[in-house]
């Protein structure tokens, strides 16, 4: 049985334990468990992370339980630049 999306945990291998995620990132990110319902495995070791769009930046930031300094948050304009 697999399950993608907000409700699923998932083995993160950078953390060595399930997690999961609610955000909507987390359900681009698990496209690995649809290549691996079609008979073809992946690891998915995408860090988890926040990110919106907010008017012409959009602020991110990696998120995870253990993390003792995680990325601090920062701002690009949708221009690509930061």
């Amino acid at each position: 049985m697999y399950a993608v999306g907000d409700v699923a945990r998932w083995h993160n291998p950078r953390y060595g334990e399930r997690i999961r995620t609610e955000h909507w990132t987390n359900a681009a990110d698990r496209a690995a468990a649809a290549k691996t319902l079609t008979g073809a495995p992946t690891v998915c070791d995408a860090l988890p992370r926040v990110r919106s769009d907010q008017f012409d930046t959009r602020p991110q930031a990696v998120i995870g339980r253990g993390v003792v300094n995680p990325v601090p948050p920062f701002r690009c304009r949708l221009s690509g630049r930061c």
